[in-house]
């Protein structure tokens, strides 16, 4: 399940995802592994050492990607972990063990909300300015 189902699931608004502005320290402890479910972005060791650690943090979630955090003042903060350790290991279902850890903030144009890859127009059509046609599509003309 993404994690837009997942705080459907919990009862926040999915539309009030914000990114974050600045990284986030946290420190996963031996307690957080007792009772943790491996894969589960709620209940995993990550989220249980992130809610204990940031006294400001409601609820969070912790995917393959990214990681949704909900604070006490409402807001809903998004952070990015391609290719950090805790994405590793709970691709490979591990335990995340005991240490201090960061979740960055999403820092460049294609990592924020909203972006994509490909330049799009807003009926969601790529531009066909500056791209070459093939010959079929050239003797379809």
């Amino acid at each position: 399940m993404g994690w837009q189902a997942e705080l459907r699931k919990a009862g926040y608004d999915p539309k009030k995802v914000r990114d974050a502005k600045h990284d986030r320290p946290f420190s996963v402890e031996f307690e957080d592994q007792k009772g943790a479910i491996i894969g589960e972005g709620t209940a995993c060791t990550a989220a249980r050492g992130c809610n204990r650690s940031n006294s400001d943090v409601v609820w969070s979630f912790f995917g393959a990607t990214v990681a949704i955090l909900v604070l006490d003042n409402g807001k809903i903060e998004r952070y990015i972990q391609k290719g950090s350790s805790i994405a590793q290991m709970q691709d490979n279902l591990t335990m995340v063990p005991p240490g201090d850890y960061v979740l960055k903030a999403p820092k460049a144009r294609t990592e924020r909300l909203g972006s994509s890859h490909a330049t799009t127009q807003r009926n969601g059509s790529r531009p066909t300015t500056g791209r070459r046609l093939s010959a079929a599509a050239a003797l379809r003309r």
